[in-house]
């Protein structure tokens, strides 16, 4: 397949936070809790511009399989860990993403519960005296591309990301990483640097409350 000629993300901003770094690309470890077998899911991405954004969107309706939409709301918590609360169109859900030494490989424990129990859940951690970091207001389209995981995110005050998603064995992390950068380079598109994403997302930690204001009142 030739080159899709989205265009370069060189002059993007892109965010990040602190502890929730948003990785051009990363291997996360998912325990199953009732073995010892680990799944590597390995993952890159990009911050496109609106006009890319629906260039992709437009391509992968076109030759990719179309899996989904759907709204989230993620509350990230202050702290040691990374420990959030979302809710989305089918369920809610408390997660802990442990990094390890690098930050490649996470560990991560999930509990899912009925999207109405999401209120139950911000009482719960209200009550705790947890603070909340960020909100995240996202949309998201899935596809499945050639074996690829493909979501398309529009995040309120955040922009707009093309992320790619590959699930595999530790031993294969490598090779696994370079298919995703080969097939996001079919789109024209290569990951975005770290210092950029850490860029972006600093600016939207300092100011969320304001750029998602008109979306929802916030915890204090």
């Amino acid at each position: 397949m030739g080159s899709i000629p989205i265009g370069s993300t060189k002059n993007v901003r892109s965010e990040m936070t602190g502890r929730f770094l948003l990785l051009e690309s990363c291997a996360i470890i998912h325990l199953n809790m009732t073995s010892t077998v680990k799944s590597i899911e390995c993952e890159v991405r990009a911050l496109v511009d609106v006009a890319q954004y629906e260039k992709l969107k437009g391509f992968f309706m076109n030759v990719a399989t179309f899996v989904g939409e759907g709204h989230q709301e993620t509350r990230y918590f202050e702290g040691t860990h990374d420990l959030r609360i979302q809710k989305n169109d089918s369920y809610a859900k408390v997660w802990l993403k442990k990094e390890a030494t690098f930050g490649a490989d996470r560990e991560v424990v999930e509990i899912r519960v009925e999207p109405e129990r999401f209120s139950d859940l911000e009482r719960l951690f209200d009550a705790l005296e947890y603070k909340t970091a960020v909100i995240w207001l996202r949309h998201r389209l899935k596809f499945e591309w050639d074996g690829v995981a493909v979501a398309l995110d529009h995040t309120k005050g955040y922009g707009y990301v093309v992320e790619m998603k590959l699930a595999g064995d530790e031993a294969c992390r490598v090779e696994t990483l370079d298919k995703l950068r080969a097939k996001m380079s079919l789109l024209g598109l290569k990951p975005t640097p770290k210092p950029i994403l850490h860029e972006r997302f600093s600016f939207y930690r300092e100011h969320w409350k304001e750029l998602i204001a008109d979306e929802m009142k916030t915890p204090a």
